[in-house]
């Protein structure tokens, strides 16, 4: 398939993902703590291992900051 039959046939889609460090004792989506220096796999909830039944809450602060 040449270039201009695949913008012919297909639409481009781009996404952007963004990564910032939050200035809160908490992360984004879930009420766990989070302290610089940790064991890893330490500060996770059921909400940052995305399981079932776990619905994420925006965390306040951030959103105000």
């Amino acid at each position: 398939m040449s270039y201009d039959e695949a913008l012919d046939r297909f639409e481009p889609v781009l996404g952007l993902e963004t990564h910032v460090e939050l200035g809160t004792a908490s992360k984004m989506f879930g009420g766990c703590r989070t302290m610089f220096g940790a064991p890893p796999n330490t500060q996770v909830c059921p909400t940052c291992l995305a399981l079932p039944g776990s619905l994420p809450v925006a965390n306040a602060q951030a959103i105000e900051a």
